[in-house]
């Protein structure tokens, strides 16, 4: 999560001037424009957004320190100062599960990190990686201590299409 600190008497007009700079330069085409429903947990998490979508777009793997630069400079242009250490490890694992899935000894160990939750891109990321054979068991401990037994069991059967949507992996009988 991105650690945000609010400079005294910084106000939501700020945050939200700050939200519409992020989003005209990381978001636009991948979330609706919503100032008036604006939450400091909610700009979070775009800001989460748009540190892996600024690197997904370059072709990176991994979080690009100029964008990081970037961004904290547009909030502190605003009297934002956020920390972006668990935001990129967040970033960075969600961008490479098999990387990140390598790193470690048990599949749980990411669990806090992603903060028990998959997004649809995540689980067909994890569903090809089970499908090649690749981390099963992490990816099994992952899953079951996130609470996603239902992906766990399809993935366990073989039924992953219903998460990799880019190719056909579904057969007609």
């Amino acid at each position: 999560m991105v650690a945000f600190e609010f400079k005294k008497g910084k106000n939501m007009e700020q945050k939200k001037k700050f939200y519409e700079e992020l989003y005209n330069q990381y978001l636009k085409g991948f979330v609706d424009y919503d100032p008036e429903h604006l939450t400091d947990a909610a700009l979070e998490e775009l800001t989460e957004f748009a540190l892996k979508n600024a690197a997904k777009t370059a072709g990176k793997k991994e979080v690009i320190k100029d964008d990081v630069d970037n961004i904290k400079k547009k909030a502190s242009k605003y009297g934002i100062e956020i920390n972006f250490d668990a935001a990129i490890n967040e970033a960075n694992t969600r961008l490479d599960f098999d990387k990140a899935l390598t790193k470690v000894v048990k599949g749980r160990e990411l669990s806090s990190t992603l903060h028990y939750a998959f997004n649809d891109e995540d689980l067909s990321e994890l569903a090809k990686l089970h499908k090649a054979g690749k981390h099963r068991e992490k990816i099994f401990e992952l899953l079951e201590d996130c609470n996603f037994h239902i992906e766990n069991a399809d993935f366990d059967n073989g039924n992953y299409c219903n998460y990799i949507k880019e190719e056909e992996v579904c057969v007609s009988h």
